[in-house]
Order: C-alpha cells, then structure tokens, then sequence
C-alpha cells in the first residue's frame, strides 16, 4: 500500500461550523486545513483594518462639518460655561468646607466639655456603687445574724418539743386526769384538721394518710411501703408514747 506524502500547511483540521461564522463577510472555507484556516484569520485581519479606516474617515469628515457648524458652536459655548460653573462651585464648595471645619472644631469642643462632665458623672456613680457595696455588706452581716437567731429558735422550738413530750408522759404517769399538751409541727405550725393525740389508743385508731402526716410534720423519716403498724410504732415512739 502506497504511503501519502504528508503537504505542510494541508493537515485537516476539525472546527465547529459556527466558529467562524462571521458578520464581516468573509467567506468561510469549505475544508478547514491549517492553510485554509491560517488564509481565513488574514481576511479576517484585513477586513477589520477596512472597517477601522473608514471609521477614521468618517470621524474626520464629522469634525470638518462640526467645526463650521453653528450648533456644534453652541455646544462648545455651553461646555465652557459649563466648565465655569465647576470652578464657581468648587471655590463654593471649598468655602463651605472651611466652614464645616470650623463647625467641626466647635462640636468637638463642645463633646470634650460634656465628656468631661460624663467622666464626672462616672466618677460619682463609681462612689455610689461603692457606698452601695458597702451597704449590702451590712445587709449581708445583718442577714447573718437573722440567721443565727432563727437557728436559735428553731434548737428552742426543738426544745419545747422535748419539753411538751416530757411534760405530757408526766402528766399520764400522774392521775391522768390532766389534759395532754398538743405537740407543734417543727415548723411551727399546729396539726389543725387531724385526729387529736390523747393516749395511746388514739394513735392506733388513725388512718395511714393521718399517721403519714403526722410523722412529716414532726420530721420523722420512714419507708415509702412501711405498713400502718410500722408507722403506728414511730409516732407513738416520737410523742413519748412508748
């Protein structure tokens, strides 16, 4: 098989059609080789340089027209007025610049007077929040000792507990015939709404809620599931029944 002899300039080369369409005119190569392709770039370049020496010639026709017309006239005057009036307000504008900055001087004066007032303020407000401070460490000693004397009351109200126990078991050891002391919650507050404590059956005769809240009243502590005897026992054992 006989070998091609290899052209420069002649190698097929693949270029979408829309590549080179143009809106010059020129033509495009029907077989794009890198000839063909390399002669289309030239006519490209040249119509371009075409397109640019008309475009000066036009260019320098209007100016020629342009000079000796009227209206072209006018509108130089109205540039140079206009250029005018630039300078005018650019000396305007720098006049009011300069008085912006003297007004700008005089607020800042102004702000550094009130700065200092408000650094004064600050200074004072400083001095009340340490009196202040001062304060709540009085409360807070104050509150102390408030403290100490609920405590004090509460090994009081402890005591009284103890005291109305013993004085009741006294009274039962005697003739009986004194009336039992009711015993306070230790909180304070008496057992209002429940079955008055009397003897030792009084006691045995309460409800489980009652002996429930009997026992939380007086700070006692038993099992969630203890049964009604269990709590029985702890009530009468806290009231000096046993």
């Amino acid at each position: 098989m006989q070998q091609q002899e290899f052209i420069p300039g002649e190698q097929a080369v693949e270029i979408p059609e829309d590549v080179l369409e143009n809106d010059l005119t020129v033509a495009v190569p029907e077989i794009t080789t890198v000839h063909t392709v390399a002669e289309f770039g030239q006519n490209i370049r040249n119509r371009i340089r075409q397109g640019e020496d008309i475009l000066h010639n036009v260019n320098m026709i209007t100016l020629n027209v342009n000079l000796g017309n009227p209206l072209f006239q006018a509108i130089n005057t109205l540039t140079t007025a206009v250029n005018n009036l630039n300078r005018d307000m650019g000396a305007r504008l720098d006049a009011l610049d300069t008085r912006l900055d003297r007004m700008e001087t005089a607020m800042n004066t102004r702000l550094d007077a009130l700065d200092t007032r408000l650094g004064n303020l600050e200074t004072r407000l400083g001095n009340l929040e340490t009196r202040l401070g001062n304060l709540e460490t009085r409360l807070g000693n104050l509150e102390t000792r408030i403290n100490t004397i609920d405590e004090s009351l509460q090994n009081m109200e402890g005591l009284m507990f103890h005291v109305r126990i013993r004085e009741n078991r006294r009274r039962r050891a005697g003739s009986g015939e004194l009336p039992q002391f009711v015993v306070p919650f230790i909180q304070g507050q008496m057992p209002e709404g429940l079955p008055v404590i009397t003897s030792h059956n009084s006691i045995q005769r309460m409800r489980v809620a009652d002996l429930r809240t009997y026992l939380d009243g007086y700070g006692v502590n038993y099992a969630p599931n203890a049964r009604k005897p269990e709590l029985i026992l702890l009530l009468q054992e806290t009231l000096g029944y046993r």
